[in-house]
């Protein structure tokens, strides 16, 4: 496996955009075609486009600020987490519809949800990352998590139109890596903790050019970060049949209401802060430098990835320890 991490990190790095303009070409007119069966008509057209069609919303939408303050911005913006319960959805389609091709189906499913949202990459690269589990699960194959999404990533480089540029690419690779990370705890404990994680391995890219979200804000994405995703994407699914009666309407008001929640929790909660704006001390200002670059976030997310791989190593390792003691005393 790292000589064949290493081989795709150097083919990645040479062919990075070779095939991201033909493909960027190709799913352009689905892009405009999934935003074409959005009602024009509905006054939540620009978010139904964002979680289906992967547009972006408006820098002056008052949703987008209301979901940066409480640290659920992620959610406006098609990534892994919206693939993940899309692939969840289509299994049990493919269940119904195809019980022996139900893999094959839901790949088909992702990866036209993926050209339908203009190829963006953190869906291109969880899609990659979902067939290499599928893939893995098939041919018994023993990749670990960290391995999984390294792989991923370095499919991507030469799919991706921005190449080596894609920030977006830099900011899935280490939510990811966070999100791939061994928890023992479950329940609610675990969401914290794959919160934590998350949010502390995006802090060093987010922080010197975009305001952080307060640190409190892990506790809101582990209270409501999936169950608010369930919900936006079934009702925007749903408002695809905006043309019966009552379904339009109805999809609206639910989200409607939904609003007035986020509403409700944003009144306790902290305003957004900036670790680079805590001091001007030079450190600060090289920190910002050096993370601001393309050279400095690569750099990070390399130091990164080892960091788990290394860890997942040591856990397989201190997992066999004890079986390789009972098998010593019982050679005795």
């Amino acid at each position: 496996m790292p000589i064949l991490l290493i081989f795709l990190a150097v083919m990645g790095t040479a062919l990075a955009g070779y095939w991201g303009e033909a493909l960027t070409e190709v799913s352009l007119p689905l892009q405009m075609g999934c935003a074409s069966l959005i009602s024009e008509n509905s006054p939540h057209s620009a978010l139904y486009r964002a979680l289906l069609c992967g547009q972006r919303l408006p820098p002056q939408n008052q949703l987008r600020q209301v979901m940066s303050q409480l640290g659920l911005i992620h959610l406006l913006v098609v990534s892994g987490a919206h693939l993940l319960w899309l692939e969840q959805l289509a299994q049990a389609l493919g269940r119904r519809l195809f019980p022996r091709r139900q893999d094959l189906f839901s790949l088909c499913f992702i990866f036209f949800f993926a050209l339908s949202c203009g190829l963006q990459a953190p869906v291109l690269r969880s899609a990659i990352a979902l067939s290499l589990r599928k893939l893995q699960r098939h041919f018994c194959l023993f990749w670990s998590p960290g391995q999984v999404v390294a792989l991923s990533a370095l499919l991507s480089l030469p799919l991706l139109s921005q190449g080596l540029n894609s920030f977006s690419l830099q900011l899935s690779w280490a939510a990811s890596l966070g999100f791939c990370l061994p928890i023992k705890q479950k329940g609610l404990s675990r969401s914290l903790i794959r919160a934590a994680l998350i949010y502390l391995f995006l802090s060093p890219l987010l922080s010197p050019s975009l305001p952080l979200p307060h640190p409190s804000s892990v506790i809101v994405n582990a209270l409501f970060a999936g169950g608010l995703l369930s919900t936006w994407l079934s009702l925007s699914l749903l408002h695809l049949l905006h043309f019966l009666p009552f379904v339009g309407s109805l999809t609206d008001s639910l989200m409607d209401f939904s609003f007035y929640l986020l509403d409700f929790v944003r009144e306790a909660f902290p305003a957004p802060w900036n670790l680079c704006i805590l001091s001007s001390s030079n450190q600060t200002r090289k920190f910002t430098d050096f993370f601001c670059s393309g050279r400095g976030r690569w750099l990070y997310l390399i130091s990164l990835q080892s960091m788990v791989l290394t860890y997942e190593a040591y856990q397989r390792r201190s997992s066999l320890w004890p079986f390789r003691e009972r098998q010593g005393g019982a050679e005795l």
